[in-house]
């Protein structure tokens, strides 16, 4: 069976040859089925990044197989910086935590009773980072600000908060935000922390944390 044009077949697709009988539906379901069979057209799915990708080369990575998260990647030469698999499609990883907690600490990041939300990051790369929360601040009088935002590994929390209001009395009050953070090493726990420039106290709860891939390597 020869190639279209008398090209070499590459896939050993069922082309049709001169001496072919006419049978529209036969053939077309001869060439359904064959590709169908042919597993090298779908990215494989895998585990772990492959070592010497060629440009353009496509995988399903599985970021968490417990949740069943796994990113569509592809593989850009061309694409500036470290990282260079790009992300193509899939879910967030994802936590929450639902626990009523308080904290006192003033203008400064802090763990409540339950530390958390927090994610680990399977691989290195630049993520978009989405967290959120509710508060319910308490203080006797005057003007307030309180806030959440990621803590990556041991570093200091830095950069925008994910939540960040004021005011004045007491009032309940819920938000949510995303933000880019870049260069971040594989197996990085990222962690929601709480901030207050009150006394306090400070309740907060439906805290939680998703982090999806910009590109990773």
């Amino acid at each position: 069976m020869a190639g279209p044009s008398g090209a070499t077949p590459v896939l050993g697709l069922p082309y049709p040859v001169p001496d072919d009988t006419v049978d529209v539906p036969r053939d077309m379901q001869a060439l359904a089925t064959k590709l169908d069979g042919i597993s090298s057209l779908r990215p494989p799915l895998v585990t772990s990044l492959p070592g010497s990708p060629a440009d353009g080369q496509e995988v399903y990575y599985v970021a968490d197989a417990a949740n069943g998260i796994v990113w569509f990647l592809r593989y850009r030469a061309a694409a500036t910086g470290t990282y260079k698999w790009e992300f193509l499609g899939g879910p967030p990883l994802y936590a929450e935590l639902n626990t009523q907690e308080t904290f006192t600490v003033g203008s400064q990041w802090t763990d409540t009773a339950t530390p958390g939300p927090q994610l680990t990051l399977p691989l290195a790369g630049d993520w978009m980072t989405t967290g959120g929360a509710s508060f319910s601040p308490a203080p006797t009088s005057g003007f307030w600000n309180v806030g959440a935002a990621p803590k990556f590994g041991a570093a200091a929390v830095s950069g925008v908060p994910l939540t960040a209001f004021g005011a004045n009395g007491t009032m309940n009050v819920a938000g949510s935000r995303v933000r880019r953070d870049t260069g971040i090493a594989a197996g990085t726990v990222v962690k929601l922390q709480g901030n207050v420039t009150i006394t306090g106290p400070v309740t907060w709860a439906n805290r939680w944390l998703a982090i999806t891939p910009i590109r990773v390597g």
